[in-house]
Order: C-alpha cells, then sequence, then structure tokens
C-alpha cells in the first residue's frame, strides 16, 4: 500500500503514513485508480510538470528543455534513476573527454608532443560532451515519461526520486575525479622530476666538457708553422728544449754547460701588395664600386662610388690613403670617422661607422673583383623584388636612401628614367638598367601586382621609421 500524499509504501493496516502523517483510510488504492494517478505516485515530486509535458506530447507538440537535467546532469539522473539511459547518451564522448585530457596532463613533461595530441582528443571529447548533454536534456521529459509507464505496466509503482541515490552518484564522481587528479598529479611531478634530474646531469657534464681539450698536444700540432713566421731558421727554437723536456736539459747540462741563447727578434712580414691592387664590386645592397690604384709599405690608395663618379653621386670619395694595422688590414680615419679594410682569399671586406662618410650611403659590405662580380644581382637591394613580395619586416636596417634606391630599382627596371639626375646617375652606373621610358610615359599599371606590394611594403616600413 502508498499514501497518496507522499507516495511512499506504507505497511498495509497502518492507520497513518509514517512520512507524512496522513491519514491511510483515505490512501487506500481505490479499485478503479486512474493510470494518471499511479504516474503521480511514481513521479512524485513535480509530477504535475512531467504530466503537463505528457499532454503536450499527446497533442503532437514538441516537449521543452528540462535544464535540471542539463545543469545537474549525473546527479538528476541519479535522483530520477534515470543513471542508465544517461550513460548510455552521453557515456562515449565522456570517457573520451576524461582519458584525452588526463593523459595530456600526466605526459605534459614526459611526450609534450603526444601531450598535445591528448588535450586536442580531450577538448574534442568536452565538446562532443556537451552536445550530447544537451540533446540528452532536450529529449528527457520523453524519456523520462516512457520510463514511468514502464514501470507502471510492469506493476511497478515505488517512486522514483531519491536523495540517496543521488547523494551515491555524487561520491562516485567525486572519487573517479579523485582518481584521475591523483594520476595526473603523478604523471606531472615525474615529468619534473625526471627534466630535473637531465637538467643536472647536462650542467655537470658542461662543466666538465672542457678537461679533455687539455689532455693532449693537438693545441700545439701547428707549432712548425707559426715557428716559421716569426723567426728566421729552425735553430731558433733550441731555446725551447728545456721547456718541452726538462729531463732531457738535465742530462744536457751535466755534459757540457749550457749556452746562453739571446731571444730572436720579432721579424715584421710585410703584406703581398699586388695582391689588394684591382677593381672591386659589392656582392650585395647598392651598386657600389671601389677601386684601390696604389699599395705599398706607407699602406693603399683607394676611392669609393655609389653611381657615377662626380659632384651627383651618392658616394664619392676621391683619393684617400689607408694605413697599415697589421698584413691583411688597413685602416682610414677622419675625424671621428672611420673605414677599415680587410683582405683574405681574393674577398675584400669594408667595415664603416654608422655613419657614413660621404652622401647618405655606406660603402661597408663584401667586395670581390670586378671580373668576378655576379652581375646583375651584386647591383640591388632587392634582387627578387619584382617576382617576390618585400615585406616590411625584410627592410630591417635600411636606411633613408637605401629604402629610396630600393623603391626606385622596380621602376628602374622596366626602364624607367629619372628627373633626379642623383638617381639617374647611379642607375647608370648599374649594369643591368637600359633605360627607355621618360617619366611622364611611365604609368603605375606597368608594373605587376607583386611589384606594387613591394613598394608598398617598402613605403611601410618608411613610415615606421620617420624617413
Amino acid at each position: 500500500m502508498y499514501c497518496k500524499n507522499c507516495g511512499k509504501e506504507i505497511k498495509d493496516g497502518s492507520l497513518f503514513c509514517t512520512n507524512c502523517g496522513a491519514k491511510t483510510e483515505e490512501n487506500r488504492k481505490p479499485v478503479g485508480e486512474t493510470q494518471e494517478d499511479l504516474m503521480r505516485r511514481v513521479i512524485g515530486k513535480n509530477a504535475v510538470y512531467y504530466l503537463a509535458q505528457r499532454d503536450r506530447f499527446q497533442r503532437g507538440e514538441k516537449g521543452r528543455m528540462n535544464w535540471a537535467s542539463f545543469f545537474l546532469s549525473m546527479l538528476h539522473a541519479g535522483y530520477r534513476n534515470m543513471w542508465k539511459s544517461w550513460l548510455k547518451a552521453v557515456g562515449l564522448p565522456l570517457a573520451v573527454s576524461l582519458l584525452g585530457t588526463t593523459l595530456g596532463s600526466v605526459l605534459l613533461f614526459i611526450q609534450p608532443a603526444v601531450s598535445m595530441v591528448m588535450n586536442v582528443i580531450g577538448g574534442v571529447g568536452s565538446v562532443w560532451l556537451l552536445v550530447a548533454q544537451i540533446l540528452y536534456a532536450k529529449k528527457f521529459n520523453r524519456i523520462y515519461l516512457e520510463h514511468v509507464e514502464k514501470k507502471i505496466a510492469g506493476k511497478d509503482e515505488k517512486p522514483d526520486p531519491s536523495a540517496g541515490r543521488a547523494a551515491a552518484v555524487a561520491l562516485i564522481v567525486a572519487v573517479i575525479a579523485g582518481i584521475l587528479g591523483m594520476l595526473s598529479s603523478a604523471g606531472m611531478m615525474m615529468g619534473l622530476l625526471g627534466g630535473i634530474d637531465t637538467g643536472s646531469e647536462e650542467l655537470y657534464a658542461d662543466d666538465y666538457s672542457g678537461i679533455d681539450s687539455y689532455s693532449g698536444m693537438d693545441d700545439y700540432s701547428d707549432m712548425d708553422d707559426y715557428s716559421l713566421e716569426g723567426y728566421e731558421t729552425q735553430d731558433d727554437f733550441a731555446g725551447t728544449a728545456e721547456s718541452q723536456d726538462p729531463y732531457a736539459a738535465e742530462q744536457e747540462e751535466s755534459q757540457e754547460p749550457a749556452e746562453t741563447v739571446s731571444e730572436p727578434e720579432e721579424t715584421y712580414i710585410s703584406p703581398n701588395y699586388t695582391l689588394w691592387i684591382g677593381d672591386y664590386q659589392r656582392t650585395s645592397g647598392p651598386a657600389c664600386s671601389l677601386s684601390i690604384w696604389e699599395a705599398d709599405e706607407t699602406g693603399i690608395l683607394f676611392v669609393a662610388n655609389i653611381g657615377y663618379s662626380g659632384a651627383d653621386a651618392y658616394v664619392d670619395m676621391r683619393e684617400h690613403t689607408a694605413e697599415w694595422v697589421d698584413n691583411s688590414t688597413a685602416i682610414f680615419q677622419e675625424g671621428d670617422n672611420w673605414i677599415v679594410f680587410t683582405y683574405y682569399d681574393g674577398i675584400l671586406t669594408v667595415s664603416e661607422n654608422p655613419d657614413a662618410l660621404y652622401g647618405a650611403l655606406s660603402i661597408s659590405g663584401v667586395y670581390v673583383l670586378a671580373e668576378e662580380a655576379d652581375y646583375p644581382d651584386c647591383e640591388f637591394v632587392f634582387p627578387d623584388s619584382s617576382e617576390f613580395e618585400v615585406m616590411e619586416v625584410s627592410c630591417d636596417g635600411l636606411t633613408a636612401e637605401e629604402c629610396r634606391i630600393a623603391k626606385n630599382e622596380i621602376y628602374a627596371r622596366h626602364g624607367r628614367m629619372f628627373s633626379d639626375p642623383v638617381l639617374q646617375n647611379y642607375f647608370d652606373s648599374c649594369s643591368w638598367y637600359v633605360p627607355g621610358i621618360a617619366p611622364e610615359d611611365f604609368t603605375e599599371d606597368m608594373l605587376s601586382e607583386v611589384e606594387r606590394q613591394s613598394i608598398r611594403g617598402i613605403e611601410a616600413y618608411e613610415g615606421y621609421m620617420g624617413y
């Protein structure tokens, strides 16, 4: 027998319900009890809401979202005795989400690449779980009413709501979450400890890695070559025998008196002047030529220019002399400004202080003999600006005048002539330039889209730099 007021089961013959205190004489199941009465008993709390949803379904209308099912999820399913249907609906995405997230945390410091993949899988699983939970909450009312009708058909009129069952579900969820949390923490701790150990081993290895470099005589393997540079004959090294073999020196001393060996005088080896002389071309950047006309014991006589030599040239250094620093380096100084020339194996390297000595362009760079220069690639700021877009970041380090040349060399490739004599003189000095279009006859549609984008990229850099 069940209490019609609260739905709790009471013993047959009881005068009052032990749960709500209602009189049992009024609660005995009548012979003609309706289906709706039975559903009220099984549904218990909120029976009015669910029976109203039943009426909507019978009229062919759509059911409403059950917000308690959406927000409380497994707790609501446990309370309504619907946990089996809930697991069936969301179990797979829940497993994917938990497994991916947990393994992603465990492997974070052990296998970062795998951890990233697992975190992505966990994220996909979480989105999938959210969608599955929304769909289940939308269908919950219909599923629950079917569940109630099946219970009544099976003569099971026990009310569904159970706070104890909901508490049990919450406890199970807490235990599972705790286990997964401990696994994640343990994996992260193992990864951290492993990283610390590895880092310590590498640190100690670095501290002692240089010991072997002193174990042999490899550092002195080219002593003979050095001796020929600084001393005139091999006999000059007789005095170093004592430092190389002290025991042998003692034996010699016991046999005959030691001879006093005078320190050899350092000998200056003059550079091969003829190697420096020639006409050079800069291998990259604005076209620049440099000529070394004379080289002797005093230094080198040079001239450098960007564009035609003369009053309109960007850089016209006339004749200057750079004095020797050593047999491969010469330096020219004028006030606080300087230019350093270094020659090695056919390559001339020129370094200049940040403020160009003459004009607005620097002559710094790497030079090769003019007959060996790679024309015309060595005469462009951006050799590929007509084929590949010049980005703002590509211009980093360019001066205002270098930006000006970089933009106008795009026009010059098409044979455009220039009203500015300085620009015209510069491009006339480039081997690739073939003038043919007057400035007033040139139109922007003669440029390709890549070239127009390159010009915009250079102008963006000019704006950023305030040129």
